[in-house]
This record gives structure tokens, sequence and C-alpha cells, in this order.
């Protein structure tokens, strides 16, 4: 697969408007708290999936650029892009619509793959959204190529709602790649997204005038970070097409102690002081079944070992740097 075939997002002028459109169809159960639980019926911002969203783009945003920067310095490159409430930035730099393809019909309840029944409402995997973003006129060529690198790096590495950390909400974007015949070429294929975006972050660093350091270790910070492809790997695949059965056998139960060891059951959890759960796991579907990928910020001491242990249980082996698990 050459590099020119990955998916980056492009604004194309619609109307004299540089606008971002693209189809979001989720491969997982998509968990959206607050409007499926209410009373009134959803607005445009469907199931409030377009804050959601957001919020997810700025987290790889964050996690991306806050490795190669200070932490002073990502706040305020991250308002250049996101916006804030602070009068010099002026607000949100984009404005979005998230609309449904066709009837989503009532909210499922959902089988959350705990070790004890637990469960919750959502939309069962299938479920397709129209996003559009519409930058303002304050919002600079760099700022927007940024954001694009940030909406990548989510529709290949990240998910949305509630478990997204734990293979639900799982997103492929349809303008893209959207399947793949091995983990073998998806590999190959995140391998060139990583290796875009981090191109694309270091030319909006430049643009704006910042000298990046390589990037810290995991475990010198207290939020996710991602550093390249030393943190990124693809497990094995598992094959069918019962999306409730992978997620239960990709899960785990998350009863970790410490000094467990080989008897341990999950992927643990962040560890005091922390800012976000150390492990992103999603799913990537092949031809015939799906594929787990995950991203590790890895920190010192904690569930570290836990969730080494338990990834090797899933069969992965290496991140796509090759270096071994």
């Amino acid at each position: 697969m050459s590099p020119q075939s990955t998916w980056e997002p492009a604004f194309r002028a619609a109307n004299q408007v540089a606008e971002l459109k693209f189809t979001i169809k989720f491969i997982t159960p998509l968990l959206i708290h607050g409007v499926i639980h209410g009373t009134e019926p959803p607005a445009a911002d469907h199931l409030g999936l377009a804050k959601a969203l957001r919020g997810c783009w700025r987290f790889w945003f964050r996690a991306a650029v806050g490795n190669m920067v200070s932490d002073d310095e990502l706040r305020r490159l991250e308002s250049s892009v996101f916006g804030s409430a602070e009068e010099e930035t002026g607000g949100a730099k984009f404005r979005m619509r998230v609309e449904p393809v066709g009837d989503l019909g009532d909210p499922a309840v959902i089988d959350l793959g705990l070790s004890r029944p637990a469960t919750t409402k959502g939309y069962r995997e299938g479920c397709e959204f129209q996003v559009s973003v519409l930058p303002r006129g304050r919002m600079t060529n760099d700022e927007r190529r940024a954001l694009s690198a940030a909406i990548s790096l989510w529709g290949h590495l990240g998910a949305v709602g509630q478990r997204a950390r734990r293979g639900f909400g799982s997103p492929v974007i349809l303008s893209g790649k959207t399947s793949f015949n091995s983990p073998r070429g998806l590999e190959h294929y995140l391998r060139t997204v990583i290796e875009q975006t981090e191109k694309m972050l270091q030319e909006f660093l430049k643009a704006k005038g910042v000298s990046t350091a390589t990037g810290r270790a995991p475990g010198s910070s207290a939020c996710f970070t991602l550093g390249g492809l030393g943190q990124v790997a693809v497990g094995p695949a598992s094959r069918g097409t019962d999306i409730d059965a992978v997620l239960k056998q990709v899960h785990g139960t998350n009863q970790c102690l410490k000094g467990c060891r080989d008897s341990c059951s999950g992927l643990g959890h962040a560890v005091a002081g922390r800012l976000a759960s150390p492990v992103f796991l999603r799913l990537h579907k092949l031809d015939d079944g799906y594929c787990p990928v995950v991203t590790w910020s890895r920190s010192d001491g904690g569930h570290s070992d836990c969730a080494r242990q338990w990834l090797l249980k899933l069969g992965f082996g290496s991140y796509l740097s090759g270096d071994p698990i």
C-alpha cells in the first residue's frame, strides 16, 4: 500500500467557505451519554456527538504536540487551533455539524463485556454520521492542517464515547481505507498515517515559530502523550462478525492487583496523579474480522506490568517501530 493511499482530511471550498466534510461509520457500538437518557429529542448536534468529537480531537492534538513542546506552549498552541474562552483567542475557531445518515432507530441495550453483568444504552455498530467542519475566518491554513492531523490520528488510533479506551465507539472515515486483508496490511497503513501526521504537526509548529524537542518519555508526563511508532501496536485478527464477543475478548476484567504478574486479567487503570488512562485500545475492521490496535502512553510504576502481560496474552508482539511490547 503506497503512502498516497492514506486518508488525510482536506478543507475544500464550498460556497466560498473552506469546509471539511466526511462520513464516519462506527464499527463497534457507540455509547454517548446525555441525550440518550434524557427526554428531549436530539438536536442537530445529534447525541452531543459534535462536542464529544471536538474533545477527542483536542485529546489527540495534546497527545502528539504535548510530546514536542512545554506544557505552557501546548496550551497556547491548542488555543490557536481549537480556540478558548480567553479574550485574546476569541472563542471557538470552527463550527461543526453532525447529522445521522439515515434513521438510527431507538437506542439499544449494549453489553459492556465485563466479567459481571453490565449494560448501558447506545447505538449498535454500523451507525453513520455526516460531519462538517466550518472554520471561522481567523483560522489560518497552518491551523487547519494541524486540525486535520488531529482528526486523522483520532480516526485511526482513537474512538469516542463511553469506554472509548476499551474498544467501543471505534470509527472508520468512509472516504479513506475502511478494511484490510491482514494485520500486516494495517500495520503498514498506520505507520504511514503516523509519519504523515507527525510531519504535518511539525510543519505547524515551524509556522508558529516554535522549536521542538525530541519527545519526552511517556512515563515523565502526567498526561497521555504520543511520541511516534514506538507506542502503537497491532494485535492478531479476531475472525468472525460477532463484535460483542470480540470486545469481551480484548476488554479483560481490569481486576489487576499490584504484583499480579502472570495472573493479569485486564489493562489496569490510571495511577494516582495521572490525568488519563495509559492504554487506548480500539478495533479496526478486517475483510473477515476485526483487529485490535493499542496506543500505550506508558507510565512509571503503577499497572504497567499488568498492561504488558495482558497485551502479551492477547497476542501483541511488537510496536510499529519493531521494538517488543
